[in-house]
């Protein structure tokens, strides 16, 4: 079985757009007085399809299109936005995330019902891509689970694999999130996270730093830690 991506489409545009459209990609047309056209181009062995974007943006460029990536080998989970208006590029943005917070639990039915806040740098660029798309926001979700006392949230407690947590600034636009590997021997911090998951900086995390957070997190991250990270906290 071959890796397919999902190439998705928005057309805004005049009907005749609409239909130019349609016709070249031998679509369904339109319907009468239809503003807004939407469709999935698959993607054999995970393609992108910009170019059939910059083709659109070049014949029609009376329409308003919005282009989205989503590979097969990463679960369909947006990669990559694109946007055209009045035949120019807008912008082009890859989403290269740097780490993925999946939180959440089950519902009543035992369900799951999982949020993924994947972390990525914050540029001009994926900035207008997030204003222009409605990617996650998170941080309503977030304010109902519990509060230690230095603010932090735990948002994944997956032993021995991953821990992350998360704390609101003050004015509850951003937040830090801690992010703990100890198989990888990994610890790291990222700041001024936004509520689509862009953040402002980084920084790796070392032992001093883990010290610091002893008392903010529960007991067995830090023996994680020292078990598979060989880090050894002292008594």
């Amino acid at each position: 079985m071959s890796n397919c991506a999902i190439n998705g489409f928005r057309i805004d545009g005049p009907a005749e757009c609409l239909r130019a459209v349609a016709h070249w990609l031998t679509l369904p047309p339109p319907a009468d007085g239809q503003a807004v056209m939407t469709f999935d181009l698959a993607g054999l062995y995970d393609q992108s399809a910009w170019n059939v974007a910059e083709e659109l943006a070049a014949r029609e460029p009376g329409a308003c299109i919005r282009y989205e990536y989503r590979p097969e080998y990463c679960n369909f989970m947006l990669t990559a936005v694109g946007a055209w208006q009045d035949g120019r590029e807008l912008y082009r943005a890859v989403l290269q995330e740097e780490a993925m917070i999946c939180y959440g639990g089950c519902d009543h039915e035992g369900q799951g019902c999982l949020a993924c806040l994947n972390l990525v740098e914050r540029t001009d660029v994926n900035q207008r891509a997030a204003a222009h798309f409605p990617l996650h926001r998170h941080f309503d979700a977030i304010r109902d689970l519990p509060c230690g006392s230095a603010g932090w949230r735990m948002l994944v407690d997956n032993p021995p694999y991953q821990y992350a947590a998360l704390r609101l600034a003050a004015s509850g636009e951003t937040a830090d999130v801690l992010d703990i590997a100890p198989g990888e021997g990994r610890a790291r911090l990222f700041g001024r996270v936004d509520t689509f998951g862009l953040f402002g900086d980084y920084r790796p995390l070392g032992r001093a730093d883990l010290l610091q957070l002893h008392g903010d997190l529960p007991p067995h991250v830090l023996a994680a830690w020292e078990t598979f990270a060989g880090c050894p906290f002292p008594d």
